[in-house]
């Protein structure tokens, strides 16, 4: 094969051309998303307090947060883990967390926005 594409060197450049040709338009068409952009109806905010932030401080600031997030009109409600992440079972300290917000069903906004 390689004595037979090195004695016809127009009809291998005009392979290759074809091949490169074919494989840019599959690339057009097929996009270059890893994973399609979807809209799971939630997020999570992860948060960490100054080091050696008592629990009732940090209470009191994701309080604060949550009154923020149930203001806005999409939310559907809210759920907060301090002193644990979300993930493995490990107890972790009293300045770090999650707040899960759960979005509503019928929104004219994406969680991406």
């Amino acid at each position: 094969m390689l004595r037979s594409a090195l004695a016809h060197p127009a009809a291998l450049t005009t392979l290759i051309l074809a091949v490169v040709g074919a494989s840019y338009f599959c690339y057009g068409a097929l996009g270059s998303d890893l994973l399609p952009s979807m809209d799971e109806g939630g997020f999570i905010l992860d948060y960490i307090m100054p080091a050696g932030s008592s629990l009732a401080e940090t209470n009191k600031t994701l309080a604060e947060v949550e009154s923020i997030l149930k203001s806005v009109p999409e939310v559907e409600n809210t759920s907060r883990r301090t002193g644990m992440q979300l993930g493995l079972a490990q107890v972790t300290e009293a300045n770090t967390g999650d707040v899960t917000v759960r979005l509503k069903r019928d929104r004219k906004r994406s969680a991406r926005k």
